[in-house]
């Protein structure tokens, strides 16, 4: 079990800290409670694997492995920890392929060195709002961060 029906009720930005803070319910604007990010979001009895976009025009991805049950928090924390942790330079002209001023100005600057998961989005100005899970059809246990606006 995926519980994306719970997912299409909060509201939170990828580049925030997942807590009681910082997730809201999208109807009310109030803030979840504690009993929210304990509840279990995915219930399975194997690993999935995660495709983590890496642009907004989902050109480029990585991967990671996680264990097959996680309460919302875990899995935001997951989720938050990835777009933190800096890129893999060799997927960093596909994430750019589409903006080479960019990715001539990070070249240029040595910047590429700094440039974290969540620096394919834009400007950074208003991060990607999580939306869910889509499941691969060709590919067994692989899932799809869905990122986007409300």
């Amino acid at each position: 079990m995926i519980d994306n029906d719970f997912f299409s009720h909060i509201e939170w930005f990828i580049q925030t800290k997942p807590g009681v803070k910082t997730i809201k319910f999208r109807e009310t604007f109030k803030q979840i409670k504690k009993e929210d990010l304990d509840r279990v979001v995915i219930d399975l009895d194997h690993d999935i694997i995660l495709n983590f976009p890496l642009n907004n025009n989902y050109s480029a991805f990585a991967t990671k492995t996680i264990g097959g049950k996680q309460t919302l928090k875990s899995l935001l924390n997951i989720i938050y920890k990835f777009y933190e942790d800096k890129m893999d330079e060799k997927l960093i002209p596909e994430v750019f392929k589409d903006f080479p001023d960019i990715y001539q100005e990070l070249m240029d600057n040595e910047d590429i060195k700094y440039i974290s998961n969540a620096d394919g989005f834009g400007d950074g100005e208003c991060p990607p709002d999580f939306v869910g899970l889509t499941k691969e059809k060709k590919k067994k246990n692989v899932y799809t961060v869905d990122l986007g606006p409300i």
